[in-house]
């Protein structure tokens, strides 16, 4: 884990360790990840650890910024040409 992170992360164990779960987006060495972390409580109720589990979601933001731009040009396009849309009901 990059030093500068660090920090960060140790806050939201500490967040875990208090009862509360966390859900955080971040980029490491050019790769996107979401770090979920939940508080883990024994047979009393009693919160001993917090568990965390990054997945490497780039692949999935890459996807889904070349379907914003996809969606951008083609509203381009429809916004730019004089076309219309009909229907027609054969009788």
């Amino acid at each position: 884990m990059p030093p500068a992170l660090i920090a960060d992360h140790e806050a939201r164990y500490r967040q875990a360790l208090a009862g509360n779960a966390f859900e955080v987006e971040h980029e490491t060495q050019g790769r996107i990840f979401i770090t979920r972390g939940v508080p883990l409580s024994n047979a009393a109720g009693k919160i001993y650890a917090a568990l965390a589990v990054s997945y490497d979601i780039t692949d999935r933001k890459r996807a889904e910024e070349m379907v914003r731009v996809s969606e951008a040009r083609l509203s381009a396009v429809f916004e730019a040409l004089p076309v219309g849309v009909g229907f027609v009901n054969p009788v």
